[in-house]
């Protein structure tokens, strides 16, 4: 309990640190301190094997050699002999070239690999496999946060190529895939948030940094009542377990089956309108390859979810148990996937 309220209390102030800094080092550092109370997290609840396990290890060594590329890039002013006063931009163009196109893809990488994009996403995958589901949700979503606000400062800055955004864009829409085939649950989550990941970047790189706001605040909220309901129904990390769990009362199997829907994006619910507003202007700015990319593994990624539901209603229900969720979760859960679509309109 206080690893965890130390854990979002840090990523609140790094948030906050992040959003409110010009400078790319403060977001660094706020980077580094919510990983390292994450990883206190990670083991603090975890027995003895569990510590000794490689993948926390490994994402204690993800996170550090990550987080050395980014401060090698960041820290490049000093080996071009460029004035601190200067610009990003100005750091980056008068710079010898080739010197200046390595410490960019250095820091692009770093990136990368604190993201899990692919092809360095066998991690998260792997990590993923025995997670509560609220460290799942931190490893998924918030973690993520920060890192994402690291890139779209990255965008706001002209003298820095951003062609990798493209590649890892694609590169989400394809290794996403693998997912669809899955039957741990926590896996296949884990290939939808890379997914999920790819609208992002691509929103970014289309200097659409509102709509990739308004696509990742939806998620966070979807995934934050996806994780509570597989928390709170005890679901194993098989996806045929979910039915047994889930459809108890028929109330229970409907709204979960919105749930399930609206993550998945398909229309006319909230997610599915964001994407077609990344869709438009990641068009007009050229992006067709990753956009169309997206799609794909989008429409094939759905497979996977419709899978999910399929199981749940194959399982019948039990008539003597009652909702095994609490009635909150289960209106918040409706309202999120239906009513908050009309407000999206209005506001827009």
């Amino acid at each position: 309990m206080v690893w965890s309220l130390s854990y979002s209390l840090s990523l609140i102030l790094g948030f906050l640190i992040s959003v409110s800094s010009d400078a790319l080092l403060p977001i660094w550092w706020a980077m580094e301190v919510s990983g390292l109370v994450f990883l206190g997290w990670l083991f603090m609840n975890a027995s003895l094997s569990e510590r000794e396990d490689s993948p926390l290890w490994t994402y204690y060594l993800v996170q550090s050699l990550g987080g050395l590329m980014v401060l090698l890039g960041l820290g490049s002013p000093y080996f071009l002999g460029v004035d601190h006063g200067d610009s990003m931009s100005t750091m980056w163009e008068s710079g010898l070239p080739p010197l200046s196109t390595l410490f960019q893809l250095i820091m692009s990488f770093g990136v990368m690999v604190k993201l899990g994009v692919p092809p360095f996403h066998g991690w998260v995958v792997r990590l993923s496999d025995n997670l509560p589901w609220g460290k799942f949700f931190g490893l998924m979503v918030a973690q993520k946060i920060i890192p994402l606000v690291f890139v779209s400062n990255l965008c706001l800055d002209s003298g820095f190529s951003l062609d990798w955004l493209s590649v890892s864009t694609i590169m989400c829409a394809i290794v996403s895939l693998q997912g669809v085939m899955e039957s741990s649950l926590r896996r296949f989550m884990s290939y939808s948030s890379i997914m999920n990941l790819g609208w992002v970047l691509l929103s970014i790189n289309s200097s659409s940094l509102s709509n990739s706001f308004k696509f990742f605040l939806l998620y966070l909220l979807l995934m934050s009542l996806v994780c509570q309901v597989l928390k709170e129904g005890q679901v194993s990390s098989s996806s045929q377990a979910i039915g047994g769990r889930f459809y108890q009362s028929k109330p229970a199997g409907v709204l979960t089956s919105i749930l399930v829907i609206s993550l998945m994006g398909m229309p006319p619910l909230p997610v599915f309108l964001v994407k077609i507003e990344i869709l438009r202007d990641s068009m007009c700015q050229g992006f067709e390859l990753c956009s169309i990319s997206l799609i794909m593994s989008t429409i094939i990624l759905i497979l996977g979810y419709i899978r999910l539901v399929i199981y749940s209603m194959m399982i019948s229900p039990s008539p003597s148990k009652g909702m095994i969720f609490p009635h909150f979760y289960w209106v918040l859960s409706a309202f999120i996937s239906t009513f908050l679509s009309v407000v999206w309109y209005w506001l827009n």
